[in-house]
Order: structure tokens, then C-alpha cells, then sequence
């Protein structure tokens, strides 16, 4: 199997506004960012109307600026392989119901994240 540059997530929909994410397997450091962008994403997809509101994003803008934050904390906080395979762990079942996508990343993940994962400096 080979594995394309880019995987597109499936859309996320928070309060009316339908948020799009990919995850680029490309270039150095790529592992760490899938698994951010994961994380994320995953977040995202957890949230309850109550914490939506409680969030106060305006428009789609804000929440997007709200997952590139969770992104950047995410990925600050990826500063083991441990602490990489337990952030994979939890994105597991979103993963497999992703289709193709989800198998470009468990493949990508499998193959190259351990290669390609060096500690956040």
C-alpha cells in the first residue's frame, strides 16, 4: 500500500458550521502533526452542546482558530512515543470509521509515525 500526501478528514459539524481538516503525510515531522490534527479533530467531535456554548466561537473562523490552538497544545504536549501511542489509542475508533482515509492513517501511523516521531524541543 502506498500512501498519499494528503488524507481528508471527514467534516466535522459544531454548531451549524461544518469544519473540513486533512492531515498532510508529507515532510518532517509529519507523524506528530497527523496525531495533532487527530486530536483535534477528535475533540471537536466529543463536544456537547452545553460545552459549545460555554466555548463562545462566534462564526466559523473562531472555531477553526479554536482547533488550530488544540492543534498547537496537542502537539506541544507529544513529547514521548508513549505519550504519541496514547493519542493514537484514543483517536482509534474515529479512525475506523473513517473508510479509506482511516486506512491511509493507520498505515501511515504504522509505517512511518515511529520513524518520523522525535520529541517536541
Amino acid at each position: 500500500m502506498s500512501v498519499a500526501d494528503t488524507v481528508v478528514l471527514p467534516p466535522v459539524t459544531v454548531a451549524g458550521y461544518e469544519l473540513n481538516f486533512f492531515c498532510d503525510l508529507a515532510g518532517e515531522g509529519a507523524a506528530r502533526d497527523v496525531v495533532a490534527t487527530l486530536q483535534a479533530w477528535c475533540r471537536l467531535h466529543r463536544l456537547e452542546s452545553a460545552e459549545v456554548a460555554k466555548l463562545g466561537v462566534a462564526d466559523e473562523d473562531g472555531w477553526y482558530d479554536l482547533a488550530r490552538q488544540w492543534m498547537l497544545e496537542a502537539r506541544r504536549d507529544l513529547t514521548s512515543w508513549n505519550a504519541c501511542t496514547r493519542a493514537i489509542a484514543a483517536a482509534r475508533e474515529p479512525i475506523d470509521r473513517m473508510g479509506a482515509a482511516g486506512g491511509q492513517l493507520r498505515y501511515f501511523l504504522a509505517t512511518y509515525g515511529w520513524i518520523q516521531f522525535t520529541p517536541a524541543r
